[in-house]
């Protein structure tokens, strides 16, 4: 179940990066589409970043 949740989270935060540096690039900054495209995909980003870090901080059974 670790190893699907790190695979999870690694998509979500490479997709997310990604998005954000496609709005960053193809939108003109204050406009609607670009206010969306960065909360959206920074959402995708964030959350893939917190499943990384709570796996990596979650206790290992020896």
């Amino acid at each position: 179940m670790i190893i699907i949740s790190t695979i999870v989270g690694i998509i979500l935060f490479v997709g997310g990066c990604a998005g954000v540096v496609l709005t960053w690039l193809n939108y003109q900054v204050s406009s609607l589409a670009w206010i969306e495209g960065l909360l959206t995909y920074g959402m995708f980003a964030v959350l893939g970043l917190g499943i990384i870090v709570f796996i990596v901080m979650t206790p290992r059974e020896t």
